[in-house]
């Protein structure tokens, strides 16, 4: 019966990182927009103030495992847009 439950457990975690992969793609596409946008406006890459806005924004229970998973989606969201503007410095 354990078995059963941890199975049951499992599947509910496999079916939310589907969602969760599914939403970062999402936002990794719109990331390259933005950085897009940024190389037309002559602005910088990295935005201090919004990744703190954003942070501030995280409330819930686990508040503190969020925001240091969203550090880890603000270097890859870096990393992405500085990918992109070197494709366009070339």
């Amino acid at each position: 019966m354990q078995n059963n439950q941890l199975d049951a457990l499992r599947n509910e975690i496999d079916a939310l990182d589907s969602k969760i992969v599914e939403l970062l793609s999402a936002r990794l596409s719109l990331v390259e927009s933005v950085a897009q946008t940024k190389l037309k406006m002559g602005l910088g890459i990295k935005d201090q103030k919004r990744e703190r806005e954003i942070l501030k924004k995280i409330t819930c229970p686990y508040s503190a495992e969020v925001r240091e998973i969203y550090q880890k989606i603000f270097e890859a969201s870096l990393k992405l847009q500085i990918d992109f503007w070197a494709h366009f410095e070339k």
